[in-house]
């Protein structure tokens, strides 16, 4: 190096003008645009959140005994985090299969909050929508045991369509079952209802996560905008070419 420097490289890195990241973790919205949108995401603009995080928009309940299916862009809990069914309804003498369905997007204000309504124990808190029938219009009541006549409905609160973005929503649900020698996960609450009812059958628990809601972003590469000294030194040339990556491991982004 020689004394009189102060250093022996010199970069300025900015992005890319070629357009924005296009890879697989670049996730378009996974919903079905409707009329009265919250959020239109055009084709040049892509939602970079991972998907794990996206925001859930959307609960549905299907009822597998009478052979319904998700519906379109809806994923269904299957399983609970200790791989056993997380069928909804094991307190029936009948055991009916019902299971919930979450769906991902930016079409609606996201979802804030999750409950359980004990109906006619508790009413329903303000601003919470009640799931009352599946996707098939059958009863959604989760509990059907011939012991108890009380319904047991899934409640949910959405967001003001002035949301902030850094409110925190609903990014992953779960069920668990305590007699499994399973309790909530990491960063997950735990609605205390017990979803069954029976006395003989397990203790099955609804969990949620929420996390602060990312914006749409836009994702850029970084690049090499200028170096010094201008004429490379060999010995520093792949050094050069990481240097952008260094900088901004996750590229640039923009937020709308």
């Amino acid at each position: 190096m020689d004394d009189k420097r102060l250093f022996d490289h010199f970069a300025l890195i900015d992005v890319e003008n070629t357009g924005s990241i296009e890879r697989d973790e670049l996730l378009p919205t996974t919903s079905s645009p409707i009329a009265d949108t919250f959020i239109q995401l055009s084709s040049k603009i892509r939602d970079i959140t991972p998907k794990h995080q996206q925001l859930i928009v959307d609960l549905v309940i299907i009822y597998r005994t009478h052979g319904a299916n998700p519906p379109v862009a809806y994923e269904a809990i299957w399983a609970t985090p200790n791989h056993f069914s997380a069928n909804l309804n094991h307190s029936g003498l009948h055991n009916h299969e019902m299971y919930l369905c979450i769906r991902r997007g930016r079409d609606k204000p996201p979802i804030t909050d999750i409950d359980v309504l004990l109906e006619g124990r508790e009413e329903t808190m303000d601003n919470f929508s009640v799931i009352e029938t599946t996707t098939h219009g059958y009863p959604a009541s989760i509990c059907n045991s011939f012991f108890s006549k009380e319904h047991t409905l899934i409640t949910y609160r959405r967001a003001a369509l002035t949301i902030l973005c850094n409110t925190l929503t609903v990014t992953d649900v779960c069920v668990i079952i305590e007699s499994k020698g399973k309790t909530s996960p990491h960063s997950f609450i735990k609605i205390n209802k017990n979803l069954n009812h029976s006395m003989f059958n397990p203790k099955i628990y609804f969990c949620y996560k929420k996390s602060v809601m990312n914006s749409i972003r836009i994702q850029y590469r970084p690049r090499i905008f200028y170096t010094f000294p201008t004429i490379d030194d060999n010995q520093y040339v792949i050094f050069l070419d990481k240097t952008s990556l260094f900088c901004f491991p996750m590229g640039a982004f923009i937020e709308r």
